[in-house]
């Protein structure tokens, strides 16, 4: 007569054993198994006592209630997984072998899983925007875990240059590349790990107009220009904030409300005015603005040289200083025959009358000066 061998394997609490049963009238085999505990894996590989059944055997649960997260092996009853319930399940695994339904035989089985720690999960979803330049940090976090020890890495895909992850999660640095990078970020704490793919995006960083266009300045002439219009500030978060930071020069100041330089220089020359913007991120960066002071604009022909009647005149109105000057028609008597070119400031032409004239000369230049002057012109017979 064939015996098939069957068994019954209960496992109550952490080191207690299955006691030998009976199942369908066959003789069990005596095994050992511990309890499973939720978020552990768990193994354990069904045997049968040797007996004089036909290999190959299969093994399939049958009734009862399985314990979730494990699962049986049809071919080599391993029961595995990863239980992910506590409790207590009662369910029936059937034997067979090759030698037909003789040799079927069911046994029950008892398996307690013991409460555990929930499942390591990586609970980081969004990491922000980073900005170029500028420190960047974020903790990434889990949630479950047989423990409160964990270490993280990054396990594929690469962060942006200037950005690392250490092992508590703190991914920090200040990037230098601008972009989205897409990483697989992977925490473990010794026994179990859990990964997830994070994106974290770049923007550009704060930049400003290389060679900025600026207004020319006149000593003792009233300035305004705007410098976000030269600086032609980009990048970063808007809205941007604009501080003087040096080389402010007496008689020049800055609106901070709305970036305008303003004032009326006292020397001419060169003046760097350093300028920060910090963009509602909180990053800074410095440009500066050269700005020339011109002279102010002035006459320097204080006399006209004497006319004579029907020869030809030629005497400038000559001016220092300013910028792009501008003469204006007389005021006063000019003699007849003579006229002003406001582009020169030239006096030219055939005096037609002598006299004693009187009459006053104004220029304005491109800044806004303007200066007048009054001449004295004799021509004579």
């Amino acid at each position: 007569m064939r015996l098939l061998k069957g068994f019954v394997l209960v496992a109550l609490l952490a080191g207690a054993y299955a006691p030998l049963a009976s199942a369908g009238g066959y003789t069990d085999a005596s095994y050992n198994t511990p309890t499973g505990k939720v978020g552990t894996p768990y193994s354990h590989t069904v045997a049968w006592k040797p007996g004089t059944g036909c290999p190959p055997y299969g093994y399939s649960v049958v009734g009862g209630a399985f314990p979730p997260g494990l699962s049986l092996s049809s071919s080599s009853g391993n029961i595995s997984g990863t239980p992910t319930q506590a409790g207590t399940y009662t369910f029936y695994i059937r034997q067979t072998d090759n030698c037909g339904i003789e040799g079927e035989g069911n046994a029950p089985f008892v398996i307690t899983i013991l409460g555990g720690a929930p499942p390591l999960v990586v609970t980081s979803s969004t990491l922000g925007t980073g900005e170029a330049d500028l420190s960047y940090s974020v903790m990434l976090t889990a949630s479950g875990g047989a423990t409160t020890s964990r270490n993280w890495s990054v396990t594929a895909g690469a962060l942006p240059a200037g950005l690392t992850l250490g092992s508590d999660g703190h991914l920090s640095g200040t990037p230098t590349a601008v972009g989205s990078f897409s990483f697989t970020a992977t925490v473990s704490d010794g026994t179990t790990s859990s990964s997830k793919s994070l994106t974290v995006t770049i923007i550009p960083g704060i930049t400003v107009n290389a060679s900025p266009i600026v207004p020319l300045a006149e000593v003792r002439t009233d300035y305004s220009a705007s410098a976000p219009t030269m600086l032609g500030v980009t990048g970063g978060v808007p809205p941007y904030r604009y501080a003087p930071v040096s080389g402010f020069p007496f008689g020049i100041g800055f609106d901070s409300a709305t970036g305008r330089i303003f004032g009326s220089p006292r020397e001419p020359g060169v003046i760097n005015l350093t300028i920060a913007i910090t963009d509602a991120n909180g990053a800074t960066k410095q440009a500066t603005l050269t700005v020339t002071v011109l002279a102010k604009l002035h006459i320097v022909s204080p006399r006209l040289a004497r006319g004579t009647v029907g020869k030809s005149y030629h005497a400038n109105v000559s001016v220092a200083g300013g910028h792009d000057p501008v003469w204006a028609r007389p005021s006063g008597k000019l003699p007849a025959g003579l006229k002003l070119n406001s582009a020169t400031g030239a006096i030219t032409g055939l005096p037609k009358r002598a006299g004693t004239f009187h009459f006053t000369v104004s220029v304005k230049d491109a800044l806004g000066a303007a200066v007048s002057i009054r001449y004295v012109l004799v021509i004579r017979r």
